[in-house]
């Protein structure tokens, strides 16, 4: 059985056996998610409940946060959650609606 990877009949007693495999995030080919793993790999791994961050990935502002999912550990695995938000997304629309505001005024 490969690393990162349980059966379902070992997992939960199923009587159908299905193989179910996780890949770590160093795998995930998203280039954001990639320059935080060579430059920050404690948070990428561990996250930290309610820590948002902006940081400047790939040439680009993003809002970032890592956040373990509480599972108890289910079927053996450790989750987490990753939000990789850029910046430009959240802010255009306010500097939109400010700029016709101050335009009408």
């Amino acid at each position: 059985q490969p690393p990162n990877c349980l059966r379902s009949d070992v997992a939960n007693g199923a009587t159908l056996n299905v193989m179910v495999c996780r890949f770590s995030a160093a795998e995930y080919a998203y280039p954001p998610l990639q320059q935080l793993i060579q430059e920050d790999p404690a948070y990428v791994s561990n996250g930290v409940a309610g820590r948002t961050f902006i940081r400047k990935l790939t040439g680009i502002p993003y809002f970032v946060s890592v956040v373990p999912i509480e599972t108890g550990q289910a079927l053996g695995m450790g989750w987490h959650f990753a939000l990789f938000l850029p910046e430009d997304e959240l802010t255009q629309g306010i500097v939109r609606g400010r700029d016709i505001a101050i335009y009408i005024c």
